[in-house]
């Protein structure tokens, strides 16, 4: 069965698909109507030059153009609610953490890896956020 559009009604947008670590860490993401300031390119050297680390030892490195909703979910954050502000989304992807120590965490997987978000402003270019997980 497909569904028809109604007559006189200008098709609605596929939803975004969220990121269940960032719905954890209280962050939704929307799709924008608005054409963002700057280019991917340029948003991807911005984050770079915030994050030369990340940037430098990524395996995987991606970026995408969403509306970010950011709810608070600590009390000890400096971070502000947002809501449908439009951003770059930057991914750092597989980034190798240091040597773990075996006697603090005996569990903890000898060549770990970590992701990192980094939400720059689609209008200014500057860090609003960064989550790693």
């Amino acid at each position: 069965m497909s569904i028809l559009p109604i007559p006189g009604q200008a098709p609605k947008s596929p939803p975004i698909a969220q990121v269940p670590s960032l719905l954890v860490a209280g962050i939704t993401l929307g799709l924008p109507s608005q054409t963002p300031a700057f280019n991917q390119q340029q948003a991807l050297l911005i984050a770079s030059q915030l994050e030369p680390d990340a940037a430098t030892n990524a395996k995987k490195t991606s970026s995408e153009y969403v509306l970010l909703n950011y709810t608070s979910t600590s009390a000890s954050t400096s971070h502000t609610s947002l809501s449908k502000v439009p951003v770059w989304m930057v991914l750092y992807q597989q980034i190798p953490q240091g040597p773990t120590d075996p006697s603090v965490d005996p569990n903890a997987p000898a060549h770990a890896t970590h992701d990192l978000y980094v939400f720059l402003n689609a209008n200014n270019g500057k860090e609003l956020l960064k989550i790693w997980v």
